[in-house]
């Protein structure tokens, strides 16, 4: 087992760069912080070719502007990864995550308030629960053993959430 620090977060968006947000105030910057518990469920050992672990962040959001810091709740965002060597200095990674996140974290994607609704974007209150579930892998390559480089795809699914009758939710899936 091990306690780390979790740390998270996302970029500022412009609401006017996004239809459906357009007229409503854009989104801050976010930073999540935390503490994590990580289970190393397959010891560190030469004995085992493959790594597996689970990491249980817990992490406080806020969102950050030029003269405020805004409380955006918490998220829970329990993760199961592994990787493990191919050959010599190619690795395999792997994880599959679920992200459950309370009302207020939730608000700051989904909620419509009355003073911004309009024709096409109804008032709505958002609800705490699932985020997403994500499944992810790639490969890396450790170059020199000074550099290494890597390549990955992920699937993020939004079925789950308990906001998909908010006018702001856009997608039941993204890729990267």
């Amino acid at each position: 087992f091990e306690v780390n620090l979790s740390l998270g977060g996302a970029l500022p968006v412009s609401s006017e760069k996004i239809e459906v947000r357009d007229g409503m105030p854009d989104l801050n910057t976010m930073v999540e912080i935390g503490p994590g518990l990580i289970w190393h469920i397959t010891p560190k050992s030469k004995k085992y070719r493959f790594k597996l672990s689970l990491n249980i962040p817990i992490r406080w959001t806020y969102s950050i502007d030029f003269d405020r810091t805004d409380d955006r709740g918490a998220v829970i965002n329990p993760f199961l990864f592994g990787f493990g060597k191919v050959y010599k200095k190619l690795q395999i990674f792997y994880f599959a995550s679920y992200r459950w996140a309370s009302r207020e974290f939730q608000t700051t994607f989904f909620e419509v308030e009355p003073k911004f609704a309009r024709e096409g974007r109804p008032a709505y209150r958002a609800k705490r629960g699932s985020v997403l579930s994500s499944l992810g892998m790639g490969f890396s390559y450790n170059f020199e053993n000074r550099y290494q480089g890597f390549v990955g795809y992920s699937h993020d699914n939004y079925t789950q959430n308990p906001n998909r009758d908010s006018p702001l939710y856009q997608t039941n899936d993204t890729y990267t």
